[in-house]
């Protein structure tokens, strides 16, 4: 039912990845045309990566925010966006990434904010930037297994804002949160319209549910929210109509993040460690070096919630 589809990077790959991000930000690598800390998605024919890595520190990376759309066959580059200071301003960390109705959502974690990209007009908006829900409250920390609090060395917590999206299949609703905050969600008919204000959306906020610290999210068909516990190391569930369950709790899903569904309704679960890097666990690194996928088959019913399929393999 449950098992390691694959190791990705061995700690000996980490290193040479982290020694090309440091050539990076000292300007040696062409970041116009490199990828680091990618969010992807896969739609049935294309990939979409969201660059998510601007800066290293205090250097800023150039021209390295972008969403590339790559055919998921040839691997073929079919399109580059880059966006403007408007859009992007400074200190943006592009994150969660969805397609819907020609349209790309991407979050923006670092302001707090989101950014909507119109495919057939290309016209780009950034909306409700800043504002209270999109940031992480003050009085809701990130907490790790078992409720250890996310803090580094000098027990500085990490402040993460607009991170998770996903979008109801029937496109009512776009459903947004910090990992720590409330899943809270509003009406994309409004959030489309460029005639309606900041000010006008942030009244048509609506909480859709409370929840524990996540990593990462995924929808399936039939509505429901798939949620990466990383307090429990679990996938939890909340249906449209609010019920809730446990699909599946298990002490190797470390830090359960970029949840997804692939067209045979087999889940994937990539276990980041992410609570265990130094800047996070209070300056050890704890991670084993190893980082894997999980994969398990998606029952039809969870504690009497019918589970669907993958919303990006549609036919």
């Amino acid at each position: 039912m449950f098992h390691s589809q694959r190791n990705l990077i061995d700690r000996f790959t980490l290193l040479k990845i982290f020694n090309l991000l440091l050539q990076a930000s000292n300007s040696r690598l062409d970041t116009r045309h490199s990828f680091f800390l990618v969010c992807e998605l896969l739609s049935y024919l294309t990939l979409l990566i969201a660059q998510a890595l601007t800066r290293i520190g205090r250097n800023f990376l150039p021209g390295a925010a972008k969403v590339a759309q790559f055919d998921s066959k040839t691997g073929k580059a079919l399109r580059v966006l880059r966006f403007d200071k408007d859009i992007l301003p400074p200190g943006t960390v592009m994150n969660d990434l969805r397609v819907f109705d020609h349209r790309v959502y991407i979050t923006d974690a670092d302001i707090g904010g989101l950014i909507i990209h119109n495919l057939d007009t290309g016209k780009t908006v950034r909306r409700l930037s800043n504002r209270p829900m999109l940031r992480q409250p003050v009085d809701s920390p990130l907490l790790a297994t078992h409720g250890r609090l996310y803090e580094d060395e000098h027990g500085k917590r990490p402040q993460v804002h607009a991170n998770m999206l996903e979008i109801t299949p029937d496109g009512q609703w776009l459903l947004f949160s910090t990992p720590s905050s409330p899943m809270w969600k509003i009406p994309r008919k409004l959030l489309d319209d460029p005639s309606v204000s900041d000010a006008e959306l942030e009244r048509h906020i609506v909480k859709a549910f409370d929840k524990g610290t996540i990593n990462g999210t995924c929808i399936d068909s039939l509505g429901n929210l798939y949620l990466g516990l990383v307090e429990s190391r679990s996938i939890g569930i909340v249906a449209p109509d609010g019920r809730t369950a446990t699909l599946i709790q298990d002490d190797r899903l470390i830090g359960p993040d970029a949840l997804f569904i692939d067209a045979n309704r087999r889940l994937l679960i990539p276990a980041t460690q992410g609570e265990l890097l130094a800047n996070f666990n209070r300056g050890v690194n704890a991670t084993s070096g190893t980082f894997s996928v999980y994969s398990m088959a998606l029952p039809t019913l969870v504690e009497g919630i019918p589970l669907g399929h993958s919303m990006s393999f549609q036919k």
